[in-house]
């Protein structure tokens, strides 16, 4: 092959510098192609590092968003029982109020009624205004 260029290059530059320019040029060409396929090896492995780093980093972000929606399920259900019972403990209390509804001072004494027995009157509207130690009076 080298033989062969250096007659083809012969007619260009002289037979004397024909043999060592084919050489350079094999060796030139050689150092392009090893440069080339490292190039192509290395895009590629980078390219699939990325690729396996993006879907690791992804299932632990699928992981830990399930856990935060799982966790945050869990502590609306707890509110949404807290709610329930406390509406359930009020309904229970005024059960026996007349149907026109309750005077200030009735729903007052309720309200108390239920701080006093340890229920959180806080999710009751109705005991909104309603503080510790304030007086119920007689």
């Amino acid at each position: 092959m080298i033989a062969l260029l250096a007659l083809k290059l012969s007619e260009y530059v002289g037979i004397r510098a024909a043999r060592p320019l084919a050489w350079a040029l094999v060796f030139i060409t050689a150092v392009l192609l090893a440069l080339a396929a490292k190039s192509i090896f290395f895009s590629r492995h980078d390219a699939k590092v990325i690729e396996n780093h993006e879907a690791t980093t992804s299932a632990k972000l699928e992981r830990s968003g399930r856990k935060a929606d799982a966790s945050a399920a869990q502590r609306a259900e707890v509110r949404r029982r807290a709610e329930a019972q406390a509406r359930k403990d009020f309904d229970n209390a005024t059960a026996g109020v007349p149907d026109n509804g309750l005077s200030d001072r009735q729903r007052i004494d309720l309200c108390r009624e239920l701080l006093e027995a340890g229920t959180d009157t806080a999710l009751i509207p109705e005991c909104g205004d309603v503080r510790t130690g304030a007086q119920t009076g007689s």
